[in-house]
């Protein structure tokens, strides 16, 4: 009868349970990371949202900025051909909207100029969160291969117990059917 087989090691209690105790706290620390990974992650598209942002409002001010500039030659074209044409009212109106797209360049220019250090500290922190998710990924994979070796070695050692059971079995049937 199987149920009669004592041995060390199947009678300890207490091995089993610390057993499935550190099983338990793997599969903890393993979720932990899993949940690490997915917080990361997210912070990481969250900071990449925000450099797109900041990027694209660098790109339409860069396309303002441009059409003002070559706007600008074709306006001092004009107002020089209407000067030399003796018809100064247009000349004049059209020195006015020179000055007020010269004017217009320049606000252009110190927004660009502003949104250069916002735009460099995004960059620095979506590298930075990039970064910590690839840590918090590579965190998670070493978890995952070391509690795969820690359930290979306890199923390892679980095996020898139920093999040395086994031979004991083995020898006690074999010897009360010799007695």
């Amino acid at each position: 009868r199987i149920w009669e087989v004592h041995t060390p090691a199947l009678d300890d209690k207490q091995d089993t349970f610390s057993e499935n105790a550190e099983a338990n706290g793997n599969t903890i620390s393993v979720q932990a990371l899993q949940v690490a990974v997915a917080e990361a992650e997210e912070s990481s598209h969250e900071a990449r949202r925000q450099l797109q942002k900041l990027e694209s409002k660098r790109t339409a001010l860069s396309k303002e900025r441009k059409r003002l500039e070559d706007d600008l030659p074709q306006l001092e074209a004009s107002k020089k051909a209407a000067a030399a044409a003796r018809n100064y009212k247009e000349a004049g109106a059209l020195a006015k909207q020179a000055k007020a797209l010269a004017s217009k360049r320049d606000e252009l220019d110190a927004a660009l100029l502003d949104l250069t250090t916002p735009l460099d500290a995004a960059q620095e922190l979506a590298d930075a969160r990039a970064r910590d998710h690839a840590e918090a990924k590579a965190n998670l994979a070493d978890r995952e291969r070391a509690s795969v070796v820690e359930q290979y070695k306890a199923l390892r050692k679980k095996q020898r117990d139920l093999e040395r059971a086994r031979r004991t079995f083995a020898k006690r049937e074999s010897a009360s059917k010799l007695a």
